[in-house]
């Protein structure tokens, strides 16, 4: 069949759109669809990643504080040796071995040795106690990598706060109503 005996017209190029007019719109649509779950994808990603910085930098605080029972670092009970109770140099022994001196009515000496995974960690810290001022300088040998830290007490929460000499900072519970001690202890970098 001839195509130009029976239209009378041949035409190589459609006129015209190929596609059904409601089907631009639905594209329109589905392409709106998609840039928007883009959007709400990319800023769901961002929120979940600034979430897990924001909690894995402020890990939760760790507690040391003395009472009756010995001393409490973050979870372990050190206790008291019987044998130093009531002197001016007691040693408490559990997971770690700490050694706490008074030097005098305001500085107190404490001095620990442990391992953590295998790791020889050693702290000494000095602890000074003013009326209004508690605070404490620390030096720390986690293998071979040396640290120093300050601490300062707050009696309003309860709490120390210790920075790291490579900037790092930690957040030390102290209970209200539990005695002080130092903390030789590099808590939040073992």
């Amino acid at each position: 069949m001839n195509r130009e005996t029976s239209t009378g017209q041949y035409l190589p190029i459609p006129i015209g759109r190929t596609t059904p007019a409601h089907a631009t719109r639905s594209r329109r649509r589905r392409r709106g669809l998609l840039r928007w779950l883009r959007v709400a994808g990319t800023t769901a990603g961002c929120i979940a990643a600034g979430a897990g910085l924001w909690l894995g930098a402020s890990a939760p605080p760790t507690s040391v504080f003395a009472d009756g029972e010995g001393v409490h670092v973050a979870g372990s009970l050190l206790t008291l040796l019987p044998a130093t109770a009531g002197s001016a140099v007691r040693i408490y022994s559990g997971d770690a071995t700490m050694i706490v001196m008074t030097l005098s009515p305001h500085d107190v000496k404490g001095v620990a040795v442990t391992r953590v995974n295998g790791t020889p960690v050693v702290g000494t810290c000095l602890m000074h106690a003013d009326r209004d001022d508690v605070h404490e300088r620390c030096r720390f040998s986690v293998g071979p990598r040396q640290l120093e830290a300050v601490d300062r007490y707050s009696a309003d929460g309860g709490v120390w706060l210790r920075s790291y000499s490579d900037g790092g900072q930690v957040r030390v519970d102290a209970p209200i109503r539990t005695d002080l001690v130092p903390i030789p202890f590099p808590i939040g970098r073992i």
